[in-house]
Order: C-alpha cells, then sequence, then structure tokens
C-alpha cells in the first residue's frame, strides 16, 4: 500500500511540476496573419511555406498560350492578327498603348505591371527576412534552406524577365524599397538589366540540385535556371539589342551599348542551351525528348499524331524528363 501510495503522490508531483514549468501564454498564440516577421523567419516550417507562396502566383504571370490575357504571343507578332474583342490587348500592345498605367480589364490574369512587381517583392522579401534574422535550416533535410533561397534567386529573375520582355526598359529590385525613402525608380539600360538577370540565374545555378526528389517535383532545379539563361541570352542576340534598327523614334536608354551587330551574342545563347542539353543526372542526360507511342508518330489519319500529342502531357516520363518547369497552381 505504501508503495502504491508513493507512487500516486509521484504522478501528482511531476503534473505539478510540469504544470508550472510551462509558459502561462503557450495557448495564447496569435493568429499566423497577426505574428511579426521575426517569427516567421525564425521558423524552418514557416520559412518554408514562404518560400512555397513565391511560386504560388507565377501561373499567373505566364500563362503560355494565353499569355495576353485571351490571345497568344503570336497576335504581337507576325504570325497571325488579334481580334478587337477581348480588350484587344495584342492591339494594344502592337499600337504602344500597353505599359504600366493600362488599365485592368475584366478577368485581368496577372501579366500587368503591378502583378510582376508584386512577386518582385514577395521575393525580396523572402531574401532580405532569412538574411536579417539568420533562418534556421530543414532540421530533417539539413540543405532546404540552401535551396529555398536559390529558388528565390531564380524566380526573382524570371519575374524581371517576364517584365522586361513586355515593358523592354525596367528597374531591376533586388532589394526591399524603404517607403519612407528614395521611391524615384529609374529605368535601367538592357545591358545592366542583363548583369542582373544573369547575376541572379549564376546563384541559382551554383546551389540548385540538378533534380529535386519527387515529392518536391515542380521545384525550380539547376536545369530550370540554365533554360532560363539560355531565353535571356537569345533575348539579348536577337535584333532589339542586337544591331536592330527601331522604326520611328527609339527610346531605348542605353541603345549605343547594342546598336552594333556582334556574333559573339548569338555564340553566347548558342553555349547556354547546350548546356542545358549536356546537363547530367546519375550519369543520363537529365532532359530527353518523349519517344513514346513512336508507332503513332508518323501517321497522319484516325487522329494518332493528336493522340501522341495528347500523351506527352499526361505520360510521367515525359513530364519528369522533357519538362524543364511546370507552371502549378
Amino acid at each position: 500500500m505504501k508503495t502504491k501510495k508513493y507512487f500516486h503522490l509521484a504522478i501528482l508531483l511531476t503534473i505539478f511540476i510540469f504544470t508550472f514549468s510551462c509558459k502561462n501564454d503557450f495557448l495564447e498564440r496569435a493568429p499566423d496573419d497577426k505574428i511579426n516577421e521575426e517569427t516567421v523567419f525564425s521558423n524552418w516550417d514557416k520559412v518554408n511555406a514562404l518560400c512555397n507562396r513565391l511560386y504560388n502566383d507565377l501561373r499567373s504571370r505566364d500563362r503560355g498560350i494565353v499569355t495576353l490575357q485571351h490571345f497568344s504571343l503570336s497576335g504581337i507578332t507576325d504570325e497571325c492578327k488579334g481580334t478587337t474583342v477581348e480588350g484587344a490587348i495584342p492591339d494594344q500592345f502592337n499600337f504602344g498603348s500597353f505599359g504600366p498605367s493600362i488599365g485592368m480589364p475584366s478577368g485581368a490574369n496577372g501579366i500587368y505591371w503591378n502583378d510582376i512587381y508584386s512577386g518582385i517583392r514577395q521575393c525580396n522579401v523572402f531574401l532580405a527576412g532569412v538574411k536579417k534574422y539568420n533562418s534556421p535550416d530543414n532540421p530533417v533535410d539539413p540543405g532546404d534552406l540552401k535551396n529555398r533561397i536559390a529558388e528565390a534567386h531564380f524566380l526573382r529573375a524570371y519575374y524581371h524577365f517576364l517584365a522586361t520582355r513586355f515593358y523592354g526598359d525596367i528597374a531591376y529590385l533586388d532589394y526591399v524599397p524603404d517607403v519612407n525613402g528614395d521611391l524615384a525608380f529609374k529605368q535601367q539600360s538592357w545591358p545592366d538589366m542583363l548583369t542582373k538577370l544573369l547575376e541572379d540565374l549564376q546563384f541559382a545555378i551554383d546551389e540548385l540540385p540538378v533534380k529535386f526528389r519527387d515529392t518536391e517535383y515542380g521545384r525550380a532545379d539547376k536545369g530550370t535556371a540554365l533554360a532560363l539563361k539560355a531565353i535571356v541570352l537569345y533575348m539579348n542576340a536577337s535584333p532589339m539589342y542586337n544591331g536592330g534598327i527601331l522604326p520611328g523614334n527609339d527610346s531605348r536608354i542605353g541603345k549605343e551599348q547594342y546598336s552594333t551587330y556582334s556574333v559573339e551574342k548569338w555564340k553566347l545563347a548558342a553555349d547556354a542551351a547546350k548546356e542545358v542539353m549536356d546537363l547530367q543526372y546519375n550519369g543520363v542526360p537529365r532532359f530527353s525528348l518523349y519517344t513514346g507511342n513512336s508507332n503513332n508518330f508518323q501517321a497522319e489519319s484516325n487522329n494518332k499524331v493528336y493522340a501522341r500529342i495528347k500523351q506527352i502531357y499526361i505520360d510521367n516520363y515525359s513530364i519528369q524528363n522533357e519538362f524543364v518547369f511546370v507552371l502549378s497552381k
């Protein structure tokens, strides 16, 4: 009986000590939307979630075949002519009325100035916060923090690429502006923009893994960053920035720096594209073309070609090995 009595006392004593050693405010925590930035950046799970949110709006910023609201990019080239319905976005672009102050049409899909710069700001807030508060790494998988920082550099470059593709000379923001400071941002010339883009992309290329584990598929990896680098350098080699002459008043900043044609720019673009093709993972090419349904490839009837094209987008092997970057939501 004494043993049983002492056992009960021990349990009560343990409960007493545990209760009064806990913080009184354990259950009085602030909601997630009320916590301060130090709390966010001092917790790995919150840091990881914050990086994941950087991907959230990206699909709306670059929608592929319907990039221009309800139109494809071909509507602003000589491939086709966009109609005047749905806001006539291709016409607004071609006639010079597409700019930062363009009004938001109904159902805007996020391709406009403030949408893109909202994404840029989120990247900068993330990078600044991680550095300021010395954010902890993933305790389960060390090295994840390094990857998230590299992903943010890639995404910042991606957003700036989208902005300069639509608006030409823009301001490259690689910091969080002080709302009480100087907000008179200045447009930068394309060569200056290119330098900033390549710096962010090279950081990502150096730090990102060649391939993420399957549970993290969809994140930007080394091949994704290499591919965007190739696209940016291809853009740099195009007539727009390589000896081309624009009709009318050429208002591009620093146009003197790229008014002369250089074949070297094409070599840089080709070399960058070759890096993507030569990238290896476990001794085999990281990317490879889809080869399934080979028997249907040459068929020109009975919808076999269309079936094969559809299969590319639902075949897991194709998605894992041919897709360079998947914008998902």
